[in-house]
């Protein structure tokens, strides 16, 4: 189950990754839905601190959280591959399977 969660997650993802950066004219899902939540965040900020600088920089901050989101989304999605057979990671020195932080570490 984990397996196919995981990989999912990863062509959703990389969808998106493709959709946003290689089309003309629209964004994927997720980079919508993250761009303009984060604008609304911004904005309300704006309009309650009066913050203008704070809307110039929105395009930037917009794209950091859209890259950490995309990393972040691959390396769960990774990670739920990699725990759904339980000897898809092993020790080399043991030949003990991983527990999830060095699955993890692995997939990171």
């Amino acid at each position: 189950m984990l397996l196919l969660l995981g990989g999912l997650v990863v062509l959703f993802i990389c969808y998106d990754i493709i959709q946003t950066t290689l089309a003309a004219s629209n964004s994927g899902p997720l980079t919508t839905r993250l761009a303009e939540g984060i604008w609304y965040l911004l904005l309300c900020l704006h309009r309650r601190y009066h913050l203008p600088r704070l809307l110039q920089a929105a395009g930037p901050w917009i794209t950091i959280g859209l890259f950490l989101t995309w990393v972040l989304g691959l390396w769960l999605g990774w990670w739920l591959v990699f725990c759904g057979e339980a000897n898809a990671v092993v020790s080399s020195s043991t030949g003990e399977p991983a527990g999830r932080v060095e699955r993890a570490y692995y997939v990171g």
